[in-house]
């Protein structure tokens, strides 16, 4: 099943990692999982502009063209670890609302062994809704029994046909020092959630209101 879980004794202890969690689908242990891509897994920089010293130095980035646009990607810190930690209890699908020309260099450098995402989905698999204007992830597209089912992202209008599957996470904007994915807590969320007969009912709503209230801006509602 998919699956997100809270453990709210982890909270207190991971104050930045309520700040943000990342656009992710997990289908838990043999069953789908689903993770999204842009401001969640990495940072994308249309135009890379370096003034003084190189912020994403340290980072680990990765620069392509797609025809005369080039395009200059950071990784999450703790993205790689992360996601291999999480392969060992779900089946992860990655599923980016960004073309599948363009998602696919990044997907291909997050997983190049290609045994990280049980599945890729893009934006011709998202619904365009028209009230929002703006692109949405329908779950029920999965064919998959949604109680195992879980979406971890940061833009909440990308969920909101179900949203009692989704877990908030605010942007990650190329900040080298974020701590979202390498703090453990979310680790903690999903796997103890795998644990209930419906994967909703391990992320309380309390959660998702402290992460919204934690964001301080930065999280996109509608």
């Amino acid at each position: 099943s998919w699956v997100v879980a809270v453990d709210a004794n982890n909270m207190s202890s991971c104050g930045s990692l309520l700040r943000a969690v990342a656009k992710v689908l997990f289908w838990h242990l043999l069953q789908p999982g689903l993770y999204y891509m842009d401001e969640t897994l990495v940072h994308l920089l249309e135009t890379l502009v370096r003034a003084g010293p190189d912020i994403f130095g340290l980072m680990e980035n990765l620069t392509f063209k797609i025809g005369f646009e080039e395009y200059f990607v950071v990784k999450r810190p703790g993205v790689d670890l992360f996601l291999q930690k999480m392969k060992e209890h779900f089946n992860l699908v990655l599923w980016t609302a960004g073309t599948q020309e363009y998602a696919d260099h990044v997907v291909d450098w997050l997983d190049p062994a290609g045994d990280i995402f049980y599945r890729r989905m893009y934006r011709q698999h998202c619904t365009f809704d028209h009230c929002i204007n703006n692109y949405v992830k329908n779950l029920q597209h999965l064919g998959i029994d949604l109680s195992k089912v879980l979406i971890l992202e940061n833009r909440e209008a990308a969920y909101r046909y179900q949203p009692k599957n989704g877990v908030p996470i605010v942007d990650f904007k190329g900040d080298g020092g974020d701590t979202e994915l390498s703090c453990g807590m979310y680790e903690n969320i999903l796997i103890e959630a795998s644990k209930e007969n419906d994967v909703r009912d391990g992320i309380i709503e309390e959660f998702r209101e402290h992460v919204f209230g934690k964001s301080n801006g930065f999280m996109v509602r509608d």
